[in-house]
């Protein structure tokens, strides 16, 4: 497996902490709107199958009903040569410092297990932190369902949009995001990978669930799926990925909500739900949030 397909893979990690708690919405999709301003915010799967298409119709509503889609990031940056440098060098340990010499002995044998019986030899990502060996591990999981980062809803918007001519934003930049993920096991190598290793085998099985809730806008049973255990076991990295983006975001957020134009704004539907999310931040901003409803008209 080359560098560009491993950050292909790393791109997509947010599949992993999708959803914090909220009651049950009718949809992904939010309208936000104040002072005569309306923007529309959706939750996204940033890995799906093509039999997932096509997506709830809300998506479908904001999308035509919207001049400009902002991501989490620029996703054309994600294809650039420059992309594959900048993870390469984000995600290789230090000089010196090797997968082995930071799990124990016997975690790092059962690693090696399931990646040889993944026909992946160890040996060849010895460099490399802890979550690009378990990401690539576990998409092959998803692979075998047919669940891939080419048929997310932000991948398909984009080239969508790239088709249409609309404009595209984003909310932080390329570099910002590797910065994230990269870090996400630093200093508790151990726990992330006996984790990962524990729930690679019902990973496809547990997305599908996963994805159902998240076409129903079922956050409870989101919240159930993924979140609790998550929190409870790596309240770092919930912190990490998403509280202190939501935070970022949400000045930028502001800047685009007081525009004449609509956007359409496209994240980790992780970062919508709960008392820690960008829409009840916004709430408490003074702006109207709401689960949108496809009779609602384009003002």
């Amino acid at each position: 497996m080359n560098t560009v397909a491993m950050a292909k893979m790393f791109l997509s990690l947010f599949l992993l902490a999708l959803i914090p708690a909220s009651s049950t919405a009718a949809s992904c999709v939010w309208s936000v709107t104040r002072d005569g301003k309306t923007a529309y915010i959706g939750g996204t799967c940033h890995c799906l199958s093509k039999n997932d298409y096509p997506l709830p119709v809300e998506y479908d509503f904001a999308y035509r009903n919207s001049e400009t889609l902002v991501f989490e990031c620029d996703l054309d940056a994600i294809k650039s040569p420059e992309a594959a440098k900048q993870i390469e060098a984000a995600y290789s340990f230090p000089k010196g410092t090797t997968l082995k010499s930071r799990l124990s002995a016997p975690l790092y044998a059962r690693l090696a297990a399931v990646c040889a019986s993944n026909s992946i030899p160890l040996v060849t990502l010895e460099r490399y932190k802890p979550p690009m060996v378990m990401l690539a591990l576990t998409f092959i999981e998803l692979n075998k369902v047919g669940i891939d980062p080419a048929w997310g809803v932000d991948s398909h918007l984009h080239r969508r949009a790239k088709a249409d001519g609309k404009s595209e934003k984003a909310l932080e930049t390329f570099s910002q995001q590797i910065g994230y993920l990269a870090s996400i096991s630093d200093g508790q190598e151990e726990a992330f990978v006996k984790y990962s290793l524990a729930e690679l085998g019902s990973t496809g099985e547990n997305f599908r669930e996963i994805v159902k809730a998240w076409r129903s806008g079922d956050t409870a049973q989101l919240h159930r799926l993924v979140t609790e255990t998550l929190c409870n076991q790596f309240e770092s990295i919930y912190r990490r990925l998403i509280l202190e983006r939501n935070r970022n975001w949400l000045p930028e957020l502001e800047k685009l909500l007081a525009t004449p134009e609509r956007e359409f704004v496209l994240v980790g539907a992780a970062h919508l739900l709960g008392p820690d999310s960008v829409l009840e931040s916004l709430r408490k901003r003074g702006y109207e949030v709401k689960p949108l409803e496809v009779g609602e008209k384009k003002d």
